[in-house]
């Protein structure tokens, strides 16, 4: 879930959906801005007025809702997001260098990067689709 919150972030952030995997200060900056914004998003899933919680599936009971939740979804989220990143750098555009079959690349971006087609799908868009590479 924290994954797939920051690749929201990233695919509406035109300075960071283009910006591919590697040691740039403007590739981290933009993973840092979606940490941030897949942080925020944890705690109005969390604890928002319309919340888990509001609604009394968690956290309605003191105890029951610990900082755990609002620490790993995002953290681990990033990491995710990370690995994700340096998948498609080097398997899945390997793959797309080989191959020209567009179902096996499809597939190929769907299975290695689950996060960000979660995320296209969210959009109403194909979740293979990915900014400036075509199928």
């Amino acid at each position: 879930m924290g994954a797939m919150a920051g690749q929201i972030q990233i695919q509406n952030d035109p300075r960071g959906a283009m910006v591919e995997f590697g040691r740039s200060s403007e590739y981290w900056r933009s993973r840092l801005r979606a940490l941030g914004f897949s942080g925020a998003y944890t705690l109005a899933f969390e604890a928002a007025p319309v919340s888990e919680a509001s609604i009394g599936n968690v956290g309605l009971r003191p105890g029951t809702n610990g900082a755990v939740d609002f620490v790993v979804t995002p953290a681990g989220g990033f990491a995710f997001m990370v690995a994700e990143d340096a998948l498609d750098r080097f398997l899945v555009r390997h793959v797309e260098g080989r191959s020209s079959n567009r179902f096996t690349r499809g597939l190929v971006r769907c299975v290695f990067t689950p996060a960000r087609s979660l995320a296209r799908l969210l959009a109403a868009e194909p979740p293979w689709r990915r900014p400036g590479r075509p199928l």
